[in-house]
């Protein structure tokens, strides 16, 4: 990531506008741990540069998802 220069200064230069995570969902409508981590991955990286974090359920039921995910924080 791009930081401040010369005087060691670590604030990112930039800030993201928005971080789109698409994820399937299983059988049962669940997400799997894999999905966890790249929602937990995303969601560090949100709170490092700023910005929307959007994450889209692609599945034939995605609500069981959508719960299991709002239970964890994302």
């Amino acid at each position: 990531l791009p930081t401040g220069s010369a005087n060691n200064d670590l604030t990112p230069l930039h800030t993201m506008e928005s971080i789109l995570v698409l994820a399937f969902t299983e059988k049962d409508g669940t997400v799997s741990t894999a999905v966890l981590e790249t929602i937990g991955a995303a969601i560090s990286i949100k709170q490092s540069l700023g910005g929307e974090l959007v994450i889209g359920l692609v599945g034939e039921e995605v609500r069981p998802a959508a719960n299991q995910l709002a239970s964890c924080g994302a």
